[in-house]
């Protein structure tokens, strides 16, 4: 709990026992965690409060990074962020920021990023942005067919 140094003082100056974040709306505690990577938010949330504990799943900002020297690391990394995409409740992505660095992977297939691509396409999302670092060369991202007519309201893609 983080009630130590938060609790709030009626008039009189004693306390009431609440704690000023809990008084936020799940919406300013939704828009403090879009400035966290999405790792962070998930494992915070989990460990704060039991109220919390679904919060990340009302989230529309995602930022996923890793860097990645074998398979089997990108593989828990590929499990966290469909987990997420999966079971997040508002199907409404404002922005996905995906940072991903493959030191010596020799075998990555884009697919996985497509997919998560196609998660975000819709007409709620404003910021797509890629950074993909492979070590083998360069590895193209095409995106989906359907992206620019369902991204009405994209502004930044990168």
């Amino acid at each position: 709990m983080v009630e130590s140094n938060m609790k709030r003082r009626d008039g009189g100056g004693s306390d009431t026992g609440t704690d000023m974040m809990s008084s936020l709306p799940d919406s300013v505690l939704c828009h403090i965690l879009s400035f966290l990577p999405t790792r962070t938010s998930v494992a915070t949330m989990t460990l704060v409060s039991r109220r919390y504990l679904h919060l990340w799943e009302n989230l529309q900002v995602f930022n996923f990074n890793g860097v990645f020297e074998n398979l089997q690391t990108f593989k828990k990394f590929e499990f966290f962020v469909n987990s997420v995409l999966t079971l997040r409740k508002s199907r409404d992505i404002r922005k996905l920021d995906i940072d991903c660095d493959f030191m010596s992977i020799d075998r990555f297939e884009t697919d996985r990023v497509q997919l998560w691509i196609r998660a975000a396409t819709g007409p709620h999302l404003q910021e797509l942005s890629l950074s993909i670092g492979y070590a083998f060369g360069v590895k193209i991202v095409n995106l989906p067919r359907c992206f620019l007519t369902n991204c009405t309201n994209l502004v930044c893609l990168r």
